[in-house]
């Protein structure tokens, strides 16, 4: 179950959208221009949380979620996540850190911060020689481009593998 702190950040973060309405409807107004709405009609204005997902295999949860195009990921118990995210959004109001992106740069993978080979691999630091070729054999059929993936993500993730068995067994 998603704790109410998330659920709250969610809404707070949210943004309000336009959604198709109807001229009955009390909130909805008539919308004229061309500002790539489907076209002149009754529209709604309507508070859409941030896209998130939470959730818990045992003791260990994750809180996903997307802002300004950017998605990050945090993994721990709750208890630590809550205090990471209240601990860096405190530095941020505090000018300790300059911005958000700057905050949570090392829970995306966005960046250097992001290009950790276990992370674009997604797997873990002590993952065994099979797990790093089945890893990179699911990463590589998600982001190949003749599967509908990118030339540069498929690089990324060839860069990630080899840098997993450099890393992880230098002498196979």
């Amino acid at each position: 179950m998603t704790p109410a702190w998330v659920l709250d950040i969610a809404i707070q973060w949210g943004e309000t959208c336009l959604i198709h309405s109807t001229e009955e409807h009390p909130d909805s107004v008539w919308i004229d221009d061309e500002r790539g709405y489907a076209g002149p009609d009754y529209y709604e204005k309507r508070l859409v949380p941030m896209a998130h997902r939470w959730s818990e295999h045992g003791l260990e949860c994750a809180f996903v979620f997307t802002r300004d195009g950017v998605r990050y990921s945090i993994r721990g118990g709750e208890e630590k996540i809550q205090e990471v995210f209240t601990t860096l959004l405190r530095w941020v109001d505090d000018g300790v850190l300059d911005s958000f992106s700057e905050a949570f740069s090392l829970f995306t993978d966005e960046g250097e911060a992001g290009n950790e080979w276990w992370r674009v691999l997604r797997l873990p630091l002590d993952a065994t020689r099979e797990e790093i070729e089945r890893g990179y054999k699911l990463m590589a059929q998600k982001t190949h481009p003749d599967w509908g993936g990118s030339h540069e993500a498929f690089l990324k993730v060839r860069k990630a593998y080899e840098e997993a068995l450099n890393e992880r067994h230098p002498f196979s």
